[in-house]
């Protein structure tokens, strides 16, 4: 990059043959030189990113303590709901599927209350990483269907 010298590991010489890592080198080149995309930096980057589970702790002791009485119960639903599978994935490769199947999940236990105020607490951590450039968009739209999808499911059983 400019001047300096870069080294960029893409991986251990069994897994990858000699061909395809110099097919990779130029491949990374010439994205460089053509729009100054610097692959190292994308993957430090990537391996700097915040997980779900060390947000949730900056969502509790920033936000949740200090704005909110409920922080307790902000906590707990975030530790019982959100965190079992979401802890070691990165904010940002939080996809919609992914709220939508954690949310369908909570409201099939049947506990559509309890998935409604996941929702809610999904919603104020979100904003909150936004306003934290942790991420750069929100799962809003998203999350108003999928709070009336299950709501209408419920009432389909309930007939």
């Amino acid at each position: 990059v400019g001047r300096r010298l870069r080294r960029w590991t893409m991986g251990t010489f069994p897994a990858i043959s000699l061909a395809d890592a110099r097919a990779r080198a130029r491949n990374a080149l010439r994205d460089l030189s053509q729009d100054g995309h610097d692959p190292a930096l994308g993957k430090r980057a990537r391996r700097d990113a915040e997980t779900v589970g060390e947000f949730v702790e900056t969502y509790i002791t920033q936000y949740a303590k200090i704005r909110k009485k409920s922080w307790k119960s902000d906590e707990m639903r975030l530790a019982k709901d959100v965190l079992p599978g979401w802890r070691h994935r990165l904010m940002k490769d939080i996809t919609r599927r992914d709220v939508r199947e954690l949310l369908a999940a909570v409201a099939g236990r049947p506990a559509p209350i309890v998935a409604n105020r996941t929702r809610s607490v999904l919603h104020k951590m979100f904003n909150f990483a936004i306003e934290l450039e942790v991420v750069e968009t929100y799962l809003d739209d998203l999350l108003s269907e999928v709070l009336a999808a299950v709501a209408s499911d419920q009432d389909r059983h309930r007939s």
